[in-house]
């Protein structure tokens, strides 16, 4: 699978091609269009309740016309409520494919036009200009407040304004308010005003809108690269899960030929147990097969962390039985190389994956004993905010250059005579693993000549629930 590049010139077409005069379409444009909707509805219920409150001190209509003029001017609102909110109940990708959702803000206009057409000649008054100079006012927040649609609809913004001003500069004419010339100086006035009030900052408003429908575009690229992405990842982990089950099955394999050889050593033992020389060659041979075997069960467990996510069960666990099953698991090894291994009790109760941190602790017992010439110890304190487990042993120590490479992956620390230990160089590596998958955290200190010692930090806020009472 090939990831496409993605270009700025093809977000900074999509931007440009998804320009329209009748409907711009992307989130952008949307927010910006609620927000001069919410404007348009206090401008127009403000002029509509200055006219009723004008009626109100100086009547010019009979009260059945303006019962008629609240009842239109409802009408006509909730129309348009109607229609913008089944505009916004469709993603801005839907509307773009719908010719008829397109024009929803145009019908919109039209109906409000409609409606001021009829209020601008119901409320004129040569006698009373306190209407005029409210229509007047009203219209002109209208007007303001249709212009700033101007970078989603422009075709709706433009024929609003075009027809309001029209009907009002007629009626101004028709009822002889104003000469030609104060009505043409009135438009021209309006003209400014809608133009240095709000054409420029509609300007910089598309500008930004544009910006961000390029932002969405590239995000949408991101988007589907990253899907691209995890399908790779997905195919990966795929053929590295059919490797590591091919590994395995080798492993297991390799054991089973291992295992057999160990019981036809353990059977020619029986059959020379007169002859101490070839007992002797024999053991060898066992030693050696043992550390195979621990060598591949090293390595397969390795492969399978390294391989796939480990699944981690958080439970309630009393620290001390997990210390009771490492004394029960190194008792008989510590006892055959003489050394003291010692657990101290613990009251401490966590919540973890016992399986994964008695995991942690075996590696970290068996290389204590392994290297230690006189005793282990495994103990839990309080450190600070944590929970320390540490384990002690008192083996040759770790040079201070050596002590950032002891954990890697095969990395085995050369013995007195320059000679590599017997081990796959593994354990640590295992250890480093599991405690980043337990989301704790594990130090070590050593002192060459006198042991070194290893400490996993266990937080107390999310992993301590307290001690046991017993």
């Amino acid at each position: 699978m090939r990831l496409s590049k993605p270009t700025k010139h093809k977000s900074r077409q999509k931007a440009e091609d998804s320009h329209s005069w009748l409907l711009n379409v992307s989130e952008a444009y949307r927010l910006h269009a609620r927000r001069h909707f919410a404007v348009q509805q206090v401008a127009s219920w403000t002029t509509v309740l200055a006219l009723l409150v004008s009626h109100a001190a100086e009547p010019i209509l009979t009260n059945a016309k303006v019962g008629w003029w609240a009842l239109a001017f409802a009408g006509s609102w909730g129309v348009r409520m109607a229609l913008f909110a089944r505009l916004f109940s469709f993603s801005p990708s839907a509307v773009a494919q719908s010719g008829l959702l397109k024009c929803i803000p145009l019908f919109s206009a039209i109906v409000s036009i409609v409606f001021w057409m009829y209020t601008i000649p119901l409320f004129f008054s040569t006698e009373h200009m306190a209407y005029e100079l409210i229509l007047c006012a009203g219209l002109l927040a209208i007007s303001i407040s249709i212009m700033g649609m101007w970078p989603v609809t422009p075709a709706t913004a433009l024929f609003f304004n075009i027809a309001l001003w029209l009907s009002f500069s007629y009626n101004l004419w028709a009822h002889t308010t104003a000469s030609l010339t104060a009505i043409l100086a009135l438009n021209l006035s309006i003209l400014v005003v809608l133009w240095v009030n709000v054409f420029v900052a509609v300007h910089q408003v598309q500008a930004y809108a544009r910006k961000t429908a390029e932002l969405d575009a590239a995000l949408e690229e991101e988007r589907r690269i990253k899907d691209e992405m995890e399908a790779l990842k997905n195919q990966a982990l795929s053929a590295l899960s059919a490797s590591s089950i091919n590994f395995q099955h080798s492993t297991h394999d390799v054991r089973q030929r291992l295992h057999s050889v160990k019981l036809w050593v353990s059977s020619s033992m029986e059959c020379v147990r007169n002859d101490p020389g070839a007992r002797r060659a024999l053991g060898k041979v066992a030693d050696q097969v043992d550390d195979l075997e621990g060598y591949f069960t090293k390595v397969l467990d390795f492969t399978r962390l390294s391989a796939s996510n480990i699944l981690i069960e958080l439970e309630q666990n009393n620290l001390q039985a997990i210390f009771h099953t490492l004394e029960l698991t190194f008792e008989q090894a510590a006892m055959e190389r003489g050394i003291d291994f010692r657990v101290r009790p613990t009251p401490w109760i966590l919540w973890t994956d016992r399986s994964l941190l008695l995991r942690v602790l075996e590696n970290l017992v068996a290389n204590a004993i392994h290297h230690s010439r006189k005793g282990v110890l495994v103990a839990a304190r309080c450190h600070g905010d944590f929970i320390a487990i540490e384990v002690w042993d008192q083996g040759p120590g770790i040079k201070a250059s050596s002590q950032q490479k002891i954990f890697d992956a095969y990395y085995q620390e050369p013995q007195p005579g320059g000679q590599l230990g017997k081990g796959a160089g593994l354990g640590l590596a295992i250890v480093r693993s599991l405690i980043s998958t337990l989301r704790y955290e594990v130090t070590m200190t050593s002192t060459l000549g006198r042991g070194t010692m290893f400490r996993i930090l266990i937080p107390k806020a999310a992993k301590v629930l307290g001690k046991d009472s017993r």
